[in-house]
């Protein structure tokens, strides 16, 4: 977390590019000058980086210095070219040097500041929050987009799983000419996002309006529950789920759940298998855990509460942790899963039995009472409903004629070989 503004007086240590260098250009469709940064990991040693425009027009990787393992590290709070100015109702140019991974591109109405904490260039990334108050950039409006760029493997996405604020969309062109597009969020959407949330609030009397962040009379963001629950755990929200947490419980108590791992590579002779995929079945044991079992192997949830449905929070302990295993990918593959099936609420619906399922489509996703209305509304105003509301959004069936909000619902582009990242920012 940022606990204050250090400032140094020390370059950091450039990270030349090379031959992989990617093209980016960034359409500024407003009416007002907008600022982008561009912030990635060292796919070789996780080191952060955060893109530099040079005075020639150069562009490279800058990573915290030596000398300053000891004391947070500023980047960007005495040197103003690490913001790139987005002149309105223009294109700006750019490029990634070189690979680069779990990157973002922030585009933000005025400055924000990035660092590292104490410790190496690899100790900690410190970036804008949309959920701590204290920091001067909690009141300015800001979205990003993420990307990885890597050989032979390029996705991007645009990120609403924190809060909806400047709407972006992204487009790539690969070196075979083809172009992948993914249109984000429709014009005056966190306006629109936000005007659903309060009528939302009238119906079911739960603080969603509360998710709206306004500086005077401007609105800034819409939270998602998870970030808005970091500020206010006591909140009637943090309860929102539980009825239907039981439900779902309570059904699969007598009724098998089974999960599509939709892993082709992990085929067991005591698995079902749909479409050469690997489904557990799972239900509710007498300690009241979810039990998934595979071969001779069991894997243990325990009974989520609404917080941890709403983040699919990842701490030790909780039913999503993924433990990270590489040589048994399952329990990995049933959490991404299980909570995607919770936040769209399609557990207890018909064909609900089995996760995903190409029978359970967009268009019945978040249509029971208790659901995540931020997400609902996320999707409703997206173009084509793609785009990531929440952690896992990128949970999809398999199958044939599937809409591109059902077979893509986090709006996810993957290319082998891009020649242009395009992104347009709306108003």
């Amino acid at each position: 977390m940022n606990t204050g503004h250090v400032l140094l007086h020390r370059n950091s240590d450039d990270v030349a590019g090379n031959d992989t260098k990617l093209d980016v250009t960034i359409y500024n469709g407003r009416t007002n000058q907008l600022y982008a940064y561009v912030t990635a990991l060292d796919p070789d040693n996780g080191a952060y980086y955060v893109l530099y425009n040079g005075s020639d027009s150069s562009f490279f990787w800058k990573v915290k210095p030596d000398g300053n393992t000891s004391v947070p590290y500023y980047y960007t709070l005495e040197d103003t070219n690490y913001e790139i100015q987005l002149p309105p109702g223009e294109n700006t140019s750019l490029f990634l040097p070189s690979y680069a991974a779990s990157g973002r591109i922030y585009v933000a109405e005025e400055q924000l500041a990035f660092g590292t904490v104490g410790g190496g260039p690899n100790s900690g990334f410190v970036q804008p929050s949309v959920s701590n108050p204290g920091l001067s950039e909690y009141n300015i409006s800001f979205s990003f987009m993420e990307f990885t760029y890597l050989e032979g493997n390029f996705y991007a996405d645009i990120s609403s799983v924190d809060s909806v604020s400047v709407p972006l969309g992204i487009r790539v062109v690969s070196e075979t000419g083809l172009t992948t597009t993914v249109y984000g969020l429709i014009p005056n959407a966190t306006e629109s996002v936000c005007e659903g949330l309060e009528k939302q609030t009238l119906n079911d009397q739960y603080n969603w309006s509360k998710l709206c962040v306004r500086a005077g009379d401007k609105l800034i963001r819409v939270l998602s529950p998870s970030q808005y629950l970091a500020m206010n755990p006591t909140d009637n929200l943090s309860t929102y789920y539980d009825v239907y947490i039981e439900e779902v419980w309570e059904t699969f108590t007598t009724v098998d759940l089974r999960i599509d791992t939709q892993d082709s590579s992990s085929s067991d002779p005591d698995g079902l298998s749909v479409e050469n995929s690997t489904v557990v079945t799972c239900n509710i044991s007498a300690d009241e855990q979810l039990v998934c079992r595979r071969g001779n192997n069991d894997y243990i949830f325990g009974k989520p509460t609404t917080v941890q449905v709403f983040g699919c929070t990842q701490e030790l302990g909780s039913p999503f942790h993924v433990n990270g295993s590489n040589i048994d990918r399952t329990q990995a593959e049933i959490v991404p899963r299980l909570c995607a099936a919770f936040q769209r609420s399609t557990l207890l619906i018909f064909h609900g039995q089995l996760q995903p399922n190409a029978n359970v489509t967009a268009e019945q996703y978040y249509k029971v009472k208790h659901t995540n209305h931020y997400a609902r509304l996320v999707h409703e105003n997206q173009y084509g409903g793609m785009g990531y509301a929440f952690p896992y959004d990128d949970t999809n069936p398999t199958g044939s004629d599937l809409d591109n909000a059902t077979a893509n619902a986090a709006g996810v582009i993957r290319d082998s070989n891009p020649k242009l990242l395009y992104l347009v920012v709306g108003k």
